[in-house]
């Protein structure tokens, strides 16, 4: 399994925005019932070369970039001594008092923290009827392309796993993702991997 998170706060607000006091529950019954927190470079090696995993392994994800990961799920993971994968988007690091920027994602980083992308706008990345394939190829080099240089400069490496926007994905995307150098991406389909799983379609 990979477990998804987005935003945190003293309650439940919504599907996206989960109670504190709700993950810290969730992490303790993992520890205590003794799954082991794999990374997500791990995971995705495991997967290329086909090796079996730990019993019990998981992997924790964390998507789009907000501050309150800092503020209340990252004490509890390094308590727990667990590790995470942060999915950003690049036009939200550093935009307003709710987003990480780029000094936090280099701190966490320095801490064993994953950065990964989440493409440059979090838009859908499947094609829409109005637009030319000049158009779309344009969209799809800024949204795929962009980030990884970005990444390189800011953290000092390029990213090499994007988690889809809201999950959405086709066939063109996959072969975009391809061609961009991604070597997994993810959706949000509520399934468990086995290590067989298309690397480009991560449940």
């Amino acid at each position: 399994p990979i477990l998804v998170y987005h935003n945190f706060g003293p309650e439940a607000k919504g599907r996206m925005v989960l109670a504190t006091s709700a993950f810290q529950q969730q992490m303790r019954y993992l520890k205590s019932e003794g799954y082991r927190v794999i990374s997500l470079r791990d995971f995705v090696e495991a997967m290329a070369q086909r090796r079996q995993l730990p019993a019990r392994a998981v992997v924790l994800t964390f998507d789009d970039g907000y501050r309150s990961f800092r503020e209340y799920a990252y004490p509890v993971l390094k308590e727990l001594g667990f590790t995470a994968t942060l999915f950003v988007y690049l036009d939200y690091v550093g935009a307003g008092r709710n987003a990480l920027s780029w000094k936090d994602l280099r701190e966490l980083a320095a801490e064993g923290f994953d950065v990964q992308a989440h493409s440059k706008s979090h838009g859908d990345l499947r094609r829409t009827k109005e637009e030319t394939d000049a158009q779309y190829a344009q969209r799809m080099q800024a949204e795929l392309a962009g980030p990884l240089p970005r990444f390189q400069r800011e953290l000092g490496h390029a990213a090499t796993a994007l988690a889809y926007p809201y999950g959405a994905t086709d066939d063109d995307v996959v072969q975009r993702v391809r061609q961009a150098g991604y070597v997994a991406a993810f959706t949000v389909r509520r399934q468990a991997n086995p290590t067989f799983v298309s690397p480009l379609r991560i449940n």
